[in-house]
């Protein structure tokens, strides 16, 4: 189950305390809404985080950290985009002899740290979590219990709380005073003290610094207490401190558009335009946003805004297409897909968009053939096996239907509904075993879909497999409150085992809900009168 809100309502410590005591696996994703964060778990454990546009980079630490040069960084990153992402950056660093396996834990923990630490320090945020999603299989990760990330950050909040006020702004330039006696720094002093040249600011300094920021904070503290280093002035930034890059920008307009925060996405994708106007790219994601949004007619125009600038754009011809199929427009829609495979020919999720649309319309054979197409060539493409199977129910071909939704199962087995529906249709089959199977792996991965409990509830009580059956109909009434159907079952379950306070109990909440009902008032009354008699 998703969770979401703003820390008016949660703070970020009872939130990531509360998916590990839930030992919750997913991304919690943060936003000020003018930055953004996330925080991945695994079995309540926080094993990776990061922030949007920031250095918190493996590659970028370490070399700030002086354990591996630039060169090195650039050529294990390109050697990485060779191997198409399949390894880690950090096994390709062992691998080439650059550091050890206990040098890359360290800095691994150490980037989680500061990421958590920063997105600690936001104000007014606002919280969304995902279950079930793990961070980029070419991302270093590491298992850091909740509980001591907590400690950790909440003492170093408290220090930089009492120490942030003491050292100036980051525009300050900061420069060493004449004939000071270095003689007098620590090691780590000095190295501060020889970047501070007069010309860098503080935020400078931070960014080469082969050191944290709360770090390198405390050093000139005791720097400027020193009499080390003196204040200059203000740095003259060329644009205006608050302004970021396009790039910048564009990055959390996609990380917004990612969490459903509109708003907050086509605010960052409109100031690019404002600077860009032939950016067809942002049109497309300012199109995107206000299609989710429902804002149909203003995605259309950013949609052709940017088709106007780049008609070759097979992705935004795609939307385009799903856009006009919610307005109602099918007369554009063949033509745009056939348009958007004439430039890219081999492009499946195309092709079964276009089959897609061809089911809808009617054009089955047509639509069979592109959804097979798409589903045999594209193992990643699983809605294509989904229609064939509802192609194959419209035939009555039940063994077809099984077999291609059994094929979406061995592409990713996590589809509660999946076999949900697998396990109606072995019912429909007369396979009951088969059916129970199916619905027992439903509830193994949502024990919250009431609908495998009901109908694994109806095969125990037939079957006369009481316990069970008692357990399942207790589940959807916690799910679902009481009803008829599950309390009249109860009753009659605990009659047949001779509970009969039980029985009478559940047969009067049943009768609630049906009081016209002759035979369960039957019921209760000899019940009663056995009751009585005894």
């Amino acid at each position: 189950m998703a969770m979401k809100g703003t820390s008016d309502e949660a703070s970020l410590p009872d939130i990531i305390q509360l998916v590990a005591q839930g030992k919750r696996t997913g991304v919690l994703s943060v936003t000020n809404r003018k930055d953004f964060g996330d925080i991945y778990f695994r079995d309540g454990n926080i094993i990776y985080s990061n922030i949007v546009n920031s250095k918190f980079k493996i590659c970028d630490i370490l070399v700030k950290a002086k354990e591996i040069s630039k060169e090195d960084a650039d050529r294990v990153i390109e050697m990485q985009k060779a191997n198409n992402y399949e390894k880690r950056i950090g096994e390709i660093l062992i691998e080439e002899g650059l550091i050890s396996e206990e040098t890359l834990r360290k800095y691994i923990k150490k980037q989680l740290e500061e990421s958590l630490f920063t997105i600690f320090n936001w104000n007014n945020i606002y919280f969304n979590f995902e279950p079930n999603i793990e961070p980029p299989s070419d991302l270093e990760i590491v298992s850091m219990r909740p509980e001591d990330v907590l400690l950790k950050i909440a003492t170093r909040i408290d220090e930089w709380d009492l120490l942030k006020d003491k050292i100036p702004g980051e525009d300050t330039i900061l420069t060493p005073r004449k004939n000071f006696d270095i003689s007098v720094l620590e090691g780590r002093e000095r190295e501060i003290f020889k970047l501070a040249n007069g010309e860098r600011s503080l935020k400078e300094i931070y960014q080469i610094a082969p050191y944290t920021k709360f770090e390198v904070s405390k050093i000139i503290y005791i720097l400027l207490n020193k009499k080390a280093l003196l204040e200059l002035g203000k740095k003259n930034a060329r644009n205006n401190e608050t302004m970021l890059k396009v790039e910048e920008h564009k990055n959390l307009g996609i990380a917004f558009l990612k969490t459903d925060m509109y708003e907050e996405a086509i605010r960052e994708f409109k100031t690019i335009i404002a600077q860009d106007k032939q950016n067809a790219e942002v049109y497309f994601y300012i199109g995107l946003a206000y299609h989710k949004k429902g804002q149909l007619k203003e995605a259309g125009n950013y949609y052709q805004k940017s088709l106007n600038i780049n008609p070759k754009n097979t992705a935004l011809i795609n939307n385009f297409a799903v856009l006009l199929e919610t307005l109602g427009q099918y007369n554009r829609i063949e033509e745009l897909y056939k348009k958007a495979l004439s430039f890219d020919v081999n492009n499946k999720l195309l092709i079964a968009n276009l089959g897609v649309f061809y089911f809808k319309t009617g054009k089955y054979e047509d639509a069979s053939e592109l959804l097979s197409e798409a589903a045999a060539e594209d193992q990643k493409l699983i809605f294509p096996l989904a229609y064939l199977a509802e192609y194959s129910l419209m035939e009555n071909k039940i063994d077809s239907a099984i077999s291609f939704l059994e094929e979406i199962l061995e592409r990713n087995k996590k589809i509660p509904d999946v076999y949900y529906f697998i396990g109606k249709l072995y019912l429909r089959k007369g396979d009951t075993p088969k059916a129970e199977e199916n619905f027992l792996n439903t509830i193994e991965i949502d024990s919250n879909y009431t609908n495998a409990h009901i109908e694994l509830a109806n095969i125990y009580y037939k079957r006369g497999k009481f316990t069970e059956a008692k357990e399942h109909l207790s589940m959807i009434i916690q799910l679902n409150g009481e009803e008829f159907d599950s309390l009249f079952k109860l009753g009659n379950i605990y009659f047949k085992e001779r509970d009969f306070e039980n029985a009478l109990k559940n047969w009067e909440k049943a009768l609630i809900f049906d009081p016209n009902n002759t035979t369960l008032r039957k019921n209760i009354r000899l019940l009663k009168e056995q009751l009585k008699a005894k």
